[in-house]
């Protein structure tokens, strides 16, 4: 599950990652963890512009401007009805990508359109979400 990013942060482990779903109660997928462990946060080089999902880039843990910890207390403030839902990723309109950690939908992955404060489905996985962006577009053997 690899994809070619560029501007990823400091790299993470698996404590840092397990501080997080400790503090926030909430138990991310095996596979996402194992993408933050390779890619804490960065975004698609040029070249492979655009992407499936217009995603401008994914946040990073613990490190960054405004990292997954920060960002997904801001969004509860705002719109605690998503709650469980963590803040990963972001398009080009500014709206966010989430990956769910709520019973009924767990490992589901949502788009958050801020603008209009609505939830739609994106993908039933993050494993199917990144393959969806390395079959089209980022993939490099």
């Amino acid at each position: 599950m690899s994809l070619t990013l560029e501007g990823s942060e400091e790299n993470i482990t698996l404590d840092d990652i397990r501080k997080f779903e400790m503090s926030n109660n909430v138990e991310l997928p095996t596979n996402f963890i194992d993408f933050y462990l390779i890619n804490n946060g960065g975004y698609s080089p040029e070249k492979y512009e655009p992407n499936p999902f217009l995603l401008g880039g994914f946040f990073s843990f613990s490190h960054g401007k405004v990292p997954i910890e920060k960002r997904y207390k801001e969004l509860l403030e705002d719109w605690p009805n998503l709650l469980g839902l963590i803040p990963f990723a972001y398009d080009d309109g500014g709206n966010l990508f989430l990956i769910s950690t709520v019973s009924d939908s767990y490992g589901e992955i949502k788009i958050w359109i801020t603008d209009e404060s609505e939830l739609g489905n994106v993908s039933m996985s993050f494993l199917s979400f990144i393959n969806e962006m390395k079959k089209d577009y980022l993939f490099i053997p």
